[in-house]
Protein backbone atom coordinates (compact mmCIF):
# COMPACT_ATOMS: atom_id res chain seq x y z
CA UNK A 1 0.00 0.00 0.00
CA UNK A 2 1.23 3.43 -0.83
CA UNK A 3 2.16 6.08 1.80
CA UNK A 4 -0.66 7.87 3.37
CA UNK A 5 -1.40 11.36 2.74
CA UNK A 6 -1.11 14.11 5.70
CA UNK A 7 -4.09 16.63 6.04
CA UNK A 8 -3.00 19.35 8.28
CA UNK A 9 -6.11 21.72 9.09
CA UNK A 10 -7.21 23.85 12.44
CA UNK A 11 -10.87 23.91 11.24
CA UNK A 12 -13.28 20.71 12.20
CA UNK A 13 -15.31 20.87 9.40
CA UNK A 14 -12.56 21.70 6.34
CA UNK A 15 -10.23 18.83 7.85
CA UNK A 16 -13.43 16.34 7.65
CA UNK A 17 -14.20 17.24 4.42
CA UNK A 18 -10.37 17.52 3.13
CA UNK A 19 -9.97 14.04 4.68
CA UNK A 20 -13.47 12.82 2.67
CA UNK A 21 -12.49 14.09 -0.49
CA UNK A 22 -9.46 12.65 -0.66
CA UNK A 23 -10.58 8.86 0.79
CA UNK A 24 -13.64 9.07 -1.78
CA UNK A 25 -10.36 8.58 -4.75
CA UNK A 26 -9.02 5.70 -2.31
CA UNK A 27 -6.09 7.52 -0.46
CA UNK A 28 -5.46 6.56 3.07
CA UNK A 29 -5.57 9.84 4.90
CA UNK A 30 -3.82 10.62 8.54
CA UNK A 31 -5.02 13.99 9.96
CA UNK A 32 -3.19 16.53 12.15
CA UNK A 33 -5.24 19.44 13.75
CA UNK A 34 -1.99 21.68 14.59
CA UNK A 35 1.74 22.61 13.42
CA UNK A 36 3.41 20.71 16.65
CA UNK A 37 1.02 17.61 16.20
CA UNK A 38 2.28 17.51 12.59
CA UNK A 39 5.80 18.16 12.95
CA UNK A 40 6.07 15.51 15.16
CA UNK A 41 3.77 13.03 12.55
CA UNK A 42 6.37 14.02 9.29
CA UNK A 43 9.27 13.33 11.42
CA UNK A 44 8.09 9.84 12.26
CA UNK A 45 6.72 9.08 9.59
CA UNK A 46 6.83 9.31 5.20
CA UNK A 47 3.37 10.46 3.69
CA UNK A 48 2.88 10.78 0.22
CA UNK A 49 1.98 13.97 0.25
CA UNK A 50 0.79 17.32 3.17
CA UNK A 51 -2.29 19.02 2.37
CA UNK A 52 -0.91 22.16 5.15
CA UNK A 53 -3.45 24.88 6.38
CA UNK A 54 -1.59 27.98 6.67
CA UNK A 55 -3.38 29.80 9.39
CA UNK A 56 -2.46 26.99 12.24
CA UNK A 57 -2.22 28.15 15.78
CA UNK A 58 0.66 28.32 17.20
CA UNK A 59 3.10 27.06 14.60
CA UNK A 60 1.98 28.09 11.07
CA UNK A 61 1.52 26.51 7.98
CA UNK A 62 4.75 28.30 6.65
CA UNK A 63 6.83 26.84 9.53
CA UNK A 64 5.00 23.42 9.51
CA UNK A 65 6.42 23.30 5.67
CA UNK A 66 9.85 24.25 6.17
CA UNK A 67 10.22 21.28 8.68
CA UNK A 68 8.59 18.89 6.45
CA UNK A 69 11.67 20.34 4.11
CA UNK A 70 14.57 20.00 7.02
CA UNK A 71 12.82 15.82 8.01
CA UNK A 72 15.07 12.83 6.73
CA UNK A 73 11.59 11.48 5.99
CA UNK A 74 9.79 13.78 4.35
CA UNK A 75 11.98 16.68 2.34
CA UNK A 76 10.81 15.60 -0.95
CA UNK A 77 7.73 15.32 -0.15
CA UNK A 78 5.14 17.12 -1.84
CA UNK A 79 2.91 19.68 0.16
CA UNK A 80 -0.11 22.02 -0.75
CA UNK A 81 -0.76 24.57 1.16
CA UNK A 82 -4.57 25.81 1.70
CA UNK A 83 -5.63 28.82 2.48
CA UNK A 84 -8.31 31.62 2.41
CA UNK A 85 -5.66 34.35 2.56
CA UNK A 86 -6.28 35.63 -1.30
CA UNK A 87 -2.93 38.62 -1.47
CA UNK A 88 0.00 38.05 -3.60
CA UNK A 89 2.27 37.64 -0.77
CA UNK A 90 0.80 33.84 -0.20
CA UNK A 91 2.47 32.70 -3.28
CA UNK A 92 5.85 34.31 -2.54
CA UNK A 93 5.69 32.81 1.04
CA UNK A 94 4.61 29.52 -0.22
CA UNK A 95 7.37 29.25 -2.08
CA UNK A 96 9.84 30.53 0.09
CA UNK A 97 8.39 28.03 2.89
CA UNK A 98 9.25 25.23 -0.53
CA UNK A 99 5.57 24.10 -0.87
CA UNK A 100 4.54 23.05 -3.84
CA UNK A 101 1.59 24.35 -4.22
CA UNK A 102 -1.39 26.50 -3.30
CA UNK A 103 -4.96 26.25 -3.19
CA UNK A 104 -7.54 28.81 -1.96
CA UNK A 105 -10.48 28.53 -0.21
CA UNK A 106 -12.79 27.64 -0.73
CA UNK A 107 -11.94 25.13 -3.08
CA UNK A 108 -13.30 22.80 -5.79
CA UNK A 109 -12.62 19.28 -4.61
CA UNK A 110 -11.57 18.59 -8.66
CA UNK A 111 -8.91 21.24 -7.87
CA UNK A 112 -7.69 19.82 -5.05
CA UNK A 113 -7.86 16.22 -6.10
CA UNK A 114 -5.81 16.88 -9.71
CA UNK A 115 -3.19 18.85 -8.30
CA UNK A 116 -2.64 15.96 -5.80
CA UNK A 117 -2.78 13.49 -8.57
CA UNK A 118 -0.24 15.53 -10.62
CA UNK A 119 2.04 15.11 -7.62
CA UNK A 120 1.52 11.91 -6.72
CA UNK A 121 2.39 10.86 -10.56
CA UNK A 122 5.39 12.71 -10.52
Amino acid sequence: MADPILVVEDNKATLEAVRDIIKSEGYEVETADCGETAIDMVTSKEYAAVILDIMLPRVDGFEVCRRIRSSIKNSKTPVIMLTALDIPEIGKKSIEAHANDVVLKPFRPEELIAKLKKFLAS
